[in-house]
């Protein structure tokens, strides 16, 4: 005979796929949270001036001293090395 239990809506479930819940379920969370982790380090990386095309003088007014991620007097939030405020990257944003 199945050992059942009630659920908060009163439906019976048996142990055994009670049990297969609960381990699908800290199973999740455990990938879950080592994802999350993996994103965690990736951001910490900063991407490097060959793969946003970084120059040192600017298209127009989008200089890097304007650009959010610019951090005086000479570094970016966002991409490795030195970077002149007069410089330009594909990832200038205002």
């Amino acid at each position: 005979m199945r050992e059942m239990f009630l659920t908060s809506r009163g439906a019976a479930v048996c142990r055994r796929s009670f049990l297969r819940g609960v381990i699908l379920a800290v199973c999740g969370g455990i990938a879950g949270a080592a994802i999350e982790s993996r994103g965690a380090v990736a951001a910490d990386r900063k991407l490097t001036q060959a793969q946003v095309i970084y120059r040192d003088k600017a298209q127009g007014e989008s200089l890097c001293s304007n650009c959010k991620y610019f951090q005086a007097p000479a570094s970016c939030a966002i991409i490795e090395g030195v970077i002149a405020p007069s410089g330009w990257c594909n990832k200038y944003a205002k």
